[in-house]
């Protein structure tokens, strides 16, 4: 399964959303124009000004705001449209795409709390210890033109997994997660070495912030180290199994959310009553470790 984030439900653009993409107004150059649907007919999304210092013919086909506000845009680019590449965006939320395991996926749209902004860096991880995977979203961005303005509703979403690819939001105040600015990046890794992941949260023009997490009570903690011959055993599949016969399973990505990277050792929360029995390693070469959990913190090499 994947959580892929979006643009949000909580700005200027609605579905379907258009973009067109060529040589509009006949000077040889690829423009991109952005464009909306009302009553049926297509309208620019960008104003005057700013389409004009781009493409200065506006301003001799419309001289009045007034006329470029009643024009299409096919009234505004007549023929160059019609040779342009067309996309269509319908849908802007962030979601779960769901892993049918025949190859389709389903899309499952996130709670409100994730929609209030773009989402751009996120982690997946148990962050309270009730063996269902949780997931993190970094949000905002500070960065369209000016007359969009900034998208900034978000503080940082945290959602928790209620095990059947649901989600709930957590409000800040019980998360104790305020990434308001203009967050990019996120990254688990073990910042104070006590074997459960933090959160790392990287803000464009603006310092990181770190998020300490604190142990889920009567939970444990369960690390798995892997060594192979390649950097990091990017492609690792590591799959742990309880005394109840349950399953969880990480795989080791070179690189994930918003150009970042978590730690190579993936974790383990291991629940309430429940215990460690064993794991298995799929290496990326397709060969499999195998090994019985003795201690809180494993390493497993390749071949052994």
């Amino acid at each position: 399964d994947y959580v892929v984030g979006n643009n949000g439900l909580n700005t200027k653009y609605e579905t379907p959303a258009l973009l067109y993409y060529g040589d509009v107004d006949g000077t040889g150059r690829k423009r991109i124009l952005e464009a909306e649907m009302e009553k049926g007919k297509c309208y620019p999304i960008r104003g005057l000004s700013c389409s004009s210092n781009a493409m200065p013919f506006l301003r001799k086909k419309t001289p009045k705001f007034h006329d470029f506000a009643s024009a299409t845009l096919f009234d505004l680019y007549s023929g160059g449209l019609e040779k342009a590449d067309r996309y269509e965006v319908n849908t802007l939320e962030s979601g779960l795409l769901i892993n049918s395991g025949e190859g389709i996926f389903e899309f499952r749209s996130l709670p409100a709390m994730a929609q209030v902004a773009p989402v751009f860096g996120m982690a997946v991880s148990d962050f309270d210890g009730d063996g269902n995977l949780d997931v993190f979203l970094a949000q905002n961005s500070f960065a369209p033109q000016v007359e969009t303005g900034r998208m900034d509703g978000g503080t940082g979403a945290l959602l928790k997994g209620l095990g059947d690819g649901f989600f709930k939001a957590i409000r800040a105040d019980r998360s104790g997660i305020i990434a308001a600015g203009d967050a990019k990046g996120v990254a688990l890794a073990d910042v104070n070495s006590d074997r459960w992941p933090d959160l790392l949260v990287a803000n464009n023009d603006a310092a990181m912030q770190v998020f300490e997490s604190v142990p889920p009570s009567g939970a444990r903690s369960l690390t798995v180290e892997l060594k192979a011959p390649w950097v990091l055993a990017v492609g690792a599949r590591v799959k742990v199994k309880l005394e109840s016969g349950k399953t969880y399973i990480r795989e080791i990505s070179a690189g994930g959310s918003y150009l970042s990277q978590s730690s190579s050792i993936p974790q383990f929360t291991i629940p309430i009553g429940e215990s460690a029995k064993s794991i298995s390693v799929r290496w990326s070469d397709g060969e499999m470790t195998s090994a019985l959990v003795t201690r809180d913190a494993m390493t497993i090499s390749r071949g052994h």
